[in-house]
């Protein structure tokens, strides 16, 4: 191939390029224009709930000392997110129970029959009872992560229940709810 032909090829090469954009391509476009592209997005409140049980073991009916237990809530809210969590009067409450000073039994004994009186607190010193309304529940302000709310038990010292072990074991439900 001659030198001349050889010059034609690489110049129709890099204006074929030079077309292309491939190699300099300023004075290509002759101008701009720009917008802006909004992008958003909405965080919905939300809160989740889970426990773990109060378990007060082997209660003793003669002994003059109360049983204490602990149990936990664990609340889950979007950060900055504002309700609180309330305890329901249980399964078996005595019929003078109501939602602010619940009256809670766990059942058991023989047959079922029996009634053990027990109280749940939202603090170690058992002064606040912890129930089921706004004013007697527990006030939370999420921060995106996980909080767990310890539930302090109480079964009072002396009470003269049927003996129940096993299948007959004193036991209770108690609902817990977190209101945002």
């Amino acid at each position: 191939m001659k030198a001349s032909s050889r010059r034609l090829h690489i110049r129709l090469a890099l204006v074929a390029a030079a077309t292309a954009g491939i190699i300099g391509s300023s004075g290509s476009f002759a101008a701009d224009d720009t917008e802006n592209l909004l992008v958003s997005a909405s965080v919905t409140a939300t809160c989740t709930i889970s426990t773990a049980p109060v378990a007060f073991g082997a209660y003793d009916p003669t002994s003059a000392t109360d049983l204490e237990g602990t149990g936990t809530v664990t609340v889950l809210c979007t950060n900055g997110t504002a309700g609180y969590v309330t305890l329901g009067e249980g399964a078996n409450a005595d019929a003078s129970s109501t939602p602010d000073v619940p009256v809670r039994q766990m059942a058991g004994g023989a047959g079922g029959a029996g009634r053990m009186t027990y109280h749940l607190y939202s603090e170690a010193t058992h002064t606040d009872v912890w129930g089921n309304t706004p004013t007697t529940g527990f006030n939370h302000v999420g921060d995106g992560t996980a909080t767990d709310l310890t539930v302090y038990g109480v079964i009072p010292a002396e009470q003269n229940v049927i003996a129940g072990s096993d299948a007959t074991a004193y036991a209770d439900t108690v609902v817990a709810t977190v209101t945002f």
